[in-house]
């Protein structure tokens, strides 16, 4: 998730149109309790980190302008912070992490003359007041509360302390896991992809999730949450070679965001990743004084195969938005959210938080059918079953609208593009 937002270029009280710019999106923090116990360790965590490097820099650099001074806070291999170093010669780049290994490492594998290291906590004052004009969070803000006693506000007030250091027009990236929201689901996980042993490297993933269930946050005095196997029924079976459990939805996304982190699965389960809403987040800069620029929300996209297409298209494949034909039984909106969110879990695997019409009902084929289409826009979580969609930012999808075939989804982006005031010209911001 992105954001965007800026601060005031001078204090006043109530003046909403003088701003220092600060941009968010989501990063990783390193403490004493997150230092790695081996070079093997530190190779495998600093992989991982770099895999998805290209992703962190892609959603950062674009807000940055091209000269001026930048701090990669918690910056981990470094590689995200030579590469920003690189992109952009002017710019005075300083990767900043507690870890000073990581800090060693860095300083020998990048050397660049706009490219500097410093070991330093990121909740801390560590650089000058007004003397930054990008302070970068990848998944880092999440480490804070990790290793602070799982203290939710810490990463709120690491966010106020690194405000201060925040020229006029400075923008903050924020790049980081959140939290769902309040809310049960039920999970289904395989038991024939591994054995009971409850070894994370061999386990099989609903025996990886009992485990978890008992030492998820295991540096608390109480680590753990509840679960629940649930038996299938008649009307409900479980299928063969699954099982299926009742849990937070908080929690499963905990789970499912780290299911494939076995070989540093006891490091993983000290940390809580979901450490705070998108409505958390943004409600805390609005409190700092802080204008939210960017708040992007990214959309689902289904590739289907429809011959009739080929005729036009010379190709059958085309993007379509995740339809369901409800049944006619269907006599209520509650009813009909229940087979939405029914029909999403069980097709591609997706948890909806919530749902909320996206403009009225229309007629595809007025005259023709007396079909009736009713479009919904829905807040998911994705679970690790089901096919998998194709997630853009909304605003390249809402700008692809003359490039795509299928009307219904066209429809559904130009809504949910004005719904979001997703290039508006007169948006003054941007939410998911």
């Amino acid at each position: 998730m992105a954001f965007a937002a800026e601060r005031p270029a001078f204090h006043t009280n109530h003046d909403p149109g003088s701003y220092h710019r600060v941009q968010m999106a989501s990063r990783k923090h390193t403490s004493t309790a997150s230092v790695r116990d081996s070079d093997d360790a530190y190779a495998r965590y600093l992989k991982g980190m770099d895999a998805s490097m290209r992703v962190k820099v892609a959603l950062t650099a674009a807000h940055v302008l091209s000269g001026g001074r930048a701090a990669d806070m918690g910056m981990g291999s470094g590689g995200g912070s030579a590469a920003l170093a690189g992109l952009y010669p002017s710019l005075e780049v300083i990767g900043v992490d507690l870890d000073p290994k990581l800090v060693e490492r860095s300083r020998k594998e990048h050397v660049l003359p706009n490219l500097s290291f410093e070991v330093g906590d990121i909740a801390t004052p560590v650089l000058a007041p007004g003397s930054l004009d990008a302070i970068f969070d990848s998944s880092v803000l999440h480490h804070v509360t990790s290793f602070n006693g799982y203290d939710r506000p810490a990463a709120l007030l690491a966010l106020s302390v690194q405000r201060e250091a925040l020229r006029e027009g400075g923008v903050l990236i924020v790049r980081d896991f959140l939290d769902p929201g309040p809310g049960d689901c039920e999970l289904e996980l395989p038991t024939s992809d591994g054995d009971e042993t409850g070894d994370p490297e061999t386990a099989a993933s609903a025996a990886l999730l009992e485990r978890f269930a008992g030492e998820f946050r295991s540096l608390s005095k109480e680590p753990g949450f509840p679960l629940r196997r649930i038996e299938g029924t008649s009307a409900r079976p479980v299928k063969k070679g699954q099982r299926r459990y009742a849990l937070s939805l908080r929690h499963a996304v905990e789970f499912v965001l780290r299911k494939d982190y076995r070989r540093d699965w006891v490091a993983e389960a000290q940390e809580e990743y979901t450490f705070a809403t998108q409505a958390e987040l943004e409600a805390h800069f609005v409190g700092l004084g802080l204008r939210i620029l960017v708040s992007s929300p990214h959309v689902g996209l289904d590739d289907d195969d429809l011959p009739a297409v080929q005729a036009f298209e010379g190709s059958s494949s085309v993007l379509v938005v995740p339809a369901f034909r409800a049944p006619a039984a269907l006599a209520s909106l509650r009813a009909l959210h229940a087979f939405v969110r029914e029909r999403m879990a069980s097709e591609h695997g997706l948890f909806v938080e919530s749902l909320f019409e996206l403009g009225g009902r229309y007629f595809p084929s007025p005259g023709m059918t007396p079909e009736k289409v009713y479009p919904f826009a829905a807040s998911v979580t994705p679970s690790c079953r089901g096919r998998p969609l194709h997630w853009v930012p909304l605003a390249d999808a809402a700008s692809a609208e003359s490039h795509l075939v299928d009307g219904h989804l066209r429809v559904a982006l130009g809504r949910a593009a004005q719904a979001f005031e997703v290039g508006s010209p007169h948006a003054s911001h941007q939410s998911a």
